[in-house]
């Protein structure tokens, strides 16, 4: 695929795996499992917005684009090959969630050049009803995300959404001083199938839920001071904070 294809024009330059999966079927009845690949729009596209593309591997057609809110990107500059800070935008590394049983993609998250992480949910079997994505959770301070997150089950219900903030792939990312970058752990705890926004404002999560931890010297330690030997989730996230530029995701 290329932007000069017909339904590719937001692409960009791709710097993550593409992830595979079968989903759940244009027409459950003649075809059970449709074989995709999901893919973030990555950098420098012509729109500057973040989208996801989902592709059909058996013949490279687009299956669905969905894209974030316009309010999240801007278009880049052509002519200077550079864009302005405030309005720049990508979407980086995806991982996909499968069904436990029938091994099938329900839904995906990413991050973005803003700090976005969104939720896309794609456990509709028809791709055309697939919604919007939802907005998880954004670092605050437009701390980028490149790469792709972590995804674990949680003990208790839903999902636990690891991401790490951070990127390296222009020469201004070698310039010193470097950005502290953090990792952060997010508590989904809403099925996909369900909206976020049915969650009662439990979502985006707000920043005020983190619990913050500083990485000094390889331990975890508290704000106070002292070592965590044992680190515990929170009520929906935790934060790490480290200044080092090789924890740059």
């Amino acid at each position: 695929v290329s932007p000069n294809i017909s339904g590719f024009a937001n692409l960009g330059y791709v710097l993550s795996e593409i992830q595979a999966g079968p989903t759940n079927g244009v027409d459950p009845s003649a075809n059970p499992s449709l074989w995709a690949g999901f893919f973030g729009n990555g950098y420098e596209s012509s729109s500057g917005t973040a989208s996801l593309f989902v592709v059909n591997l058996a013949n490279g057609e687009l299956i669905r684009e969905l894209q974030t809110p316009s309010a999240t990107g801007g278009p880049w500059s052509v002519s200077s090959n550079g864009v302005t800070t405030t309005t720049k935008n990508g979407l980086g590394g995806v991982k996909l969630v499968l069904d436990s049983s029938a091994q099938r993609v329900l839904g995906a998250y990413a991050g973005d050049l803003r700090g976005n992480v969104w939720r896309f949910d794609l456990s509709n079997k028809d791709p055309s009803k697939w919604p919007a994505p939802e907005l998880l959770f954004n670092t605050g301070t437009l701390k980028p995300i490149t790469a792709a997150p972590e995804v674990v089950n949680h003990p208790i219900s839903g999902r636990m959404v690891v991401v790490g903030t951070g990127k390296f792939y222009e020469l201004k990312d070698l310039a010193t001083p470097y950005n502290s970058q953090s990792l952060f752990g997010l508590w989904d705890k809403t099925a996909f199938g369900t909206s976020l926004a049915s969650q009662a404002g439990a979502y985006p999560i707000a920043a005020n839920k983190l619990e913050a931890r500083v990485l000094v010297n390889g331990d975890l330690t508290p704000k106070s001071g002292g070592e965590i030997k044992v680190i515990e989730w929170f009520d929906n996230c935790l934060l790490y904070t480290s200044p080092s530029p090789r924890d740059r995701g």
